[in-house]
């Protein structure tokens, strides 16, 4: 096993290194640009919230034309597979629900992924 912060020192670089992280073994990080299952483009589902504002009706009941207030990000979202036969879907944190086979994180503007290996 080679040693990261070693062959960094030695100015050496390396592709598709292992590593090990606590007692599992991770490959090295790949860009998430397609699915990690079946090979098809993924999509990133931003989520908002707004409000729908009813006026009270001399009645007591609500108006049925709502007003939409403003909208305004949740500051999460999830990516989700576009090919609809496959079961790829991360929750807001970016893990698999089902499947802790892969790490997903973003830096910066780009998110990444990790595919651990037993």
């Amino acid at each position: 096993m080679i040693c990261l912060a070693e062959a960094g020192k030695r100015g050496e670089l390396y592709e598709n290194i292992n590593f090990e992280y606590g007692m599992e073994l991770y490959h090295m990080e790949d860009i998430l640009n397609k699915c990690p299952v079946c090979g098809s483009n993924l999509e990133y589902h931003s989520l908002y919230q707004f409000s729908k504002v009813y006026k009270i009706l001399k009645s007591g009941k609500l108006s049925s034309r709502p007003k939409r207030d403003d909208e305004c990000p949740m500051e999460c979202g999830f990516i989700s597979c576009m090919n609809p036969d496959c079961v790829f879907c991360t929750n807001c944190d970016l893990e698999m629900e089902n499947d802790g086979k892969y790490n997903i994180y973003q830096e910066g503007e780009v998110y990444k992924i990790y595919e651990k290996s037993t």
